[in-house]
């Protein structure tokens, strides 16, 4: 439920919308966050109490090359945030995903470059962590949480 009492609940259709339902007076209503013409998007699971949500961005001519993204939540709209540069169809540059967004509007996931690592967006800066990891939860203690090494080893990040 978001700070505002609406209940909200994000996933994506058709594998190329990413949409949230709110239930305001026992109604639900659908809204389709807005993308980039000629682009898809999928949400990857995190939510915070603002109705932030954390997913990704992909040319609907190459699903396979995606960008990070962020939905942040302001008076019933929601604004776009690429995490990084929006990847064109087979251009090069890094691909990813983005799985959480803290109350602070914190965003991690992985990208992927020469190989996989986990980020941290905050306050438009990019801070990437150890090669081969994927970060999947941010708490509001400035912790957040992945794997590493194939996905075999936990990992816990702080924030300083």
């Amino acid at each position: 439920m978001s700070d505002d009492g609406t209940l909200l609940v994000a996933g994506h259709i058709d594998n190329e919308r990413a949409v949230v339902w709110a239930k305001t007076g026992g109604i639900w209503n659908m809204q389709v966050l807005p993308t980039p013409a000629g682009y898809g998007a999928r949400l990857e699971g995190g939510m915070n109490r603002h109705g932030d949500v954390a997913g990704q961005i992909f040319h609907q001519d190459c699903p396979d090359f995606s960008t990070p993204a962020a939905w942040f939540r302001a008076g019933g709209a929601w604004e776009l945030v690429e995490i990084t540069e929006r990847r064109a169809c087979h251009s090069s540059g890094p691909t990813g995903f983005a799985t959480d967004v803290s109350d602070t509007r914190e965003v991690v996931g992985a990208l992927i470059l020469s190989g996989q690592r986990a980020f941290l967006w905050r306050s438009g800066r990019l801070q990437l962590q150890s090669a081969g990891s994927a970060a999947w939860a941010i708490n509001e203690s400035g912790q957040f949480a992945g794997s590493g090494i194939e996905h075999r080893h936990v990992m816990l990040w702080t924030l300083e």
